[in-house]
């Protein structure tokens, strides 16, 4: 079975690991001493990693079966879905 997160190097014919699974040991390493943090503010210009960011901790949360991914336009327009819902 082929392994995803690697890929030869056809120049040196070495294993390399691809650009998501690089991107995420440098995002593990830069981050790693944040465990009091409570909040998170994420911005950039498209195609910056903000998805990418919040996919990785998406699948990092342990709360079994009830957890939901979607967009922040899909859920600010269900945030105000309720509200009109509510007034």
């Amino acid at each position: 079975m082929a392994d995803y997160n690697t890929f030869m190097d056809k120049s040196v014919g070495q294993k390399s690991l691809d650009l998501h699974a690089r991107q995420r040991l440098k995002i593990n390493e830069e981050y790693k001493d944040l465990k009091g943090m409570k909040h998170l503010y994420v911005w950039g210009d498209p195609g910056s990693g903000k998805s990418l960011i919040v996919d990785m901790f998406y699948e990092t949360l342990c709360t079994g079966q009830r957890k939901q991914r979607m967009h922040f336009s899909e859920f600010m327009l269900k945030v105000h879905e309720m509200e009109h819902k509510v007034n």
